[in-house]
Order: structure tokens, then sequence, then C-alpha cells
């Protein structure tokens, strides 16, 4: 009985952690997902706002300046700024893991900012032109991936609950079915004709107690029928050995 409700105990508190961590996981990763694509969005858009709003120097003009940035970023980003035809069809390489279709180039012609995720990378694509008045797409990506930490966590904290339970349900267990065990001795002693055998009974005020003195109940009546049992005997003994003996002494 104590190993049933260890593990009955141990699997109830395994259930649990399972539940609550997948739950706890899901929310960090969809909040991590939408944090991410925020953060994407409006890091694509302050970019490619940055080479429409570059105002003209007395050294050079706008258009200078707006080509500059935009080789220094098609340098820092590498294959991020994707330019498109009027058909939507891309010029530049698209970043590995987003496709065309993801870009949506004609929400990109209208202004609008595109953003989305695919598997394990998000993405968003800001719209911008060049200094020719060509449009092109700012793509930034990011691997939101991460969350191990927090699963690692999870596992750790969940190894340790499943101890402390495994731990509390053995020494529940005991506290549980000593008083059945106690039983069990005192019930195995009176059918050995030990009827002095008592079952112990503690304070509390439940089933095992009223079990125990039952048991207690049952030897007592059992011992004080044994009693009156020796007693009759004794008697009927001593009355049938009087006339016993006279009738041996007149014979």
């Amino acid at each position: 009985m104590t190993r049933r409700l260890t593990v009955t105990m141990v699997a109830v508190v395994a259930g649990a952690l399972l539940v609550a961590g997948l739950g706890s996981l899901l929310l960090i990763r969809a909040q991590s997902r939408r944090q991410t694509l925020a953060d994407l969005r409006k890091q694509a858009q302050g970019i490619a706002q940055l080479v429409d709003q570059i105002p003209a120097s007395p050294t050079a003009p706008a258009a200078v300046l707006r080509q500059r940035v935009f080789q220094r970023i098609l340098k820092l980003t590498d294959e991020a700024v994707v330019r498109y035809t009027a058909t939507g069809q891309p010029v530049d390489p698209i970043p590995s893991g987003v496709s065309a279709s993801d870009l949506q180039f004609d929400k990109l012609r209208q202004g609008q900012t595109v953003s989305g995720v695919n598997g394990s990378l998000a993405f968003a694509a800001a719209p911008g032109r060049t200094t020719r008045g060509a449009p092109f797409a700012l793509v930034l990506t990011r691997d939101i991936s991460g969350g191990g930490g927090a699963g690692l966590w999870l596992l750790v904290a969940g190894g340790a609950a499943l101890i402390v339970a495994g731990a509390v349900a053995a020494d529940l267990g005991r506290r549980l079915t000593q008083p059945l065990r106690n039983a069990e001795e005192a019930t195995r002693r009176i059918a050995a004709g030990d009827l002095a055998a008592r079952v112990p009974i503690g304070t509390a005020d439940d089933e095992l107690a009223s079990l125990s003195r039952s048991i207690n109940a049952m030897a007592e009546s059992l011992d004080r029928s044994k009693g009156l049992e020796r007693q009759f005997l004794l008697s009927v003994s001593h009355d049938l050995r009087t006339p016993l003996t006279s009738i041996r002494g007149y014979a």
C-alpha cells in the first residue's frame, strides 16, 4: 500500500508539473515571438526611414548621401536588402528561411511593414526606395529557437519537486499504513491464542482508529468468553467430581 500511495502521488505531481511546464513553455515562446516581431518591425522601419530622411549637406546632395547609406546598409546587412520590380519579382537574393510570398511585395508597395514567423525564424520587412526610386524591402531576421534555459530550469525544478513528492509520499504512506500493520500484528497474535494482544490507538479519530477499536473490542470479547468457558469447565468438573467420589466410596 505504501508503494501504491507513493507511485500515485508521484504520478499526480508529475502530471501537474508536465501540464504546468508545457503551458509555461508555450507562453514563454509566444511572448518571445511577439516581442521579437515587434523589435524587428521597429528596427526595420527605423533603418528604412533613415535612408528616406537623409537631409542634404553643403558638400553632398541628399541623393549622394542616400546612395552611400544604401550601399553601407547593403554591406552591413548582407542579403537583408531586397530590391524588387513593380510586378513583385525580387531582384536581390532573399534571406534564407524567407520566401518571396512571405514578403508580400504588394503590401510593401503600399508602405506597409510585413512580419511573420517561419518555424524558429522571425522576420520583418520594411518598405523603402533607393536613390533612383526603385522600391526595396529591408528584411531583418532573428532566430527565436531560444527558451532552452527556461526549459532546463523547468526540468530541474520538476526533478526536485518529484524527489520531494516521493519523499513526502513515502513518509505519508508509512504513517497511514502503520495502524494497518499494527492491526495485522494484533490479529495474528489473537489467532495464535494470545487474547491479551491489543492494537495501539492514536489520537486521531478516523476510520483506522475505528478499526483498531473494533479489533480491541473483539479481543476483549474473546478473552471474556474464554474466561467464562474456563469458569464453566471448572464448575462442571467440580460438580461431577463430588458425586463420582461418593459413588466410588459406596462401590
